[in-house]
């Protein structure tokens, strides 16, 4: 008895599947950019927990242009948090990766410096988590695919 596999199917399902991977990834990006910008506006820090409170004088600022100042949820106009975006989805030596990034230099400058004060920007670990499921279930979706 001979198996045999058809010429060109394992080049076919490897095409495939780094397609789906491809894809995979940048879901998982574009749901961290979601992540990173609800965790900020619920004044949520990259360690799951509060971010600390601004300073008084910035806080009588805030509250003057009719700002809540209750929480430091870095949303005076919006425009940081709407400037994050996935830069590109790429293969390197080390296999996949998505890269996000501020589609401006102004707006990454002000992410910086208030990364600074209070670490936000990145994934944590309750971002991990539904990374992790994002992952999974795109990993079922590939199974699916190989079993047709």
């Amino acid at each position: 008895m001979k198996i045999t596999i058809p010429s060109g199917f394992v080049e076919a399902i490897g095409k495939e599947i780094d397609i789906l991977a491809h894809e995979a990834l940048a879901e998982m990006a574009t749901t961290q950019i979601a992540l990173i910008q609800i965790r900020a506006e619920k004044g949520i820090g990259l360690d799951d927990a509060p971010m600390p409170a601004y300073s008084a004088a910035y806080a009588r600022i805030k509250a003057k242009a009719g700002r809540s100042a209750a929480e430091r949820n870095l949303t005076w106009s919006g425009s940081m948090l709407r400037a994050i975006v996935v830069d590109r989805v790429a293969r390197d030596e080390n296999g996949l990766f998505a890269e996000i990034k501020f589609a401006t230099q102004e707006q990454a400058q002000i992410a910086a410096y208030n990364q600074g004060i209070a670490p936000w920007f990145g994934v944590s670990p309750s971002d991990q988590k539904t990374l992790t499921r994002v992952a999974m279930r795109r990993l079922e979706e590939v199974a699916a695919t190989l079993n047709r």
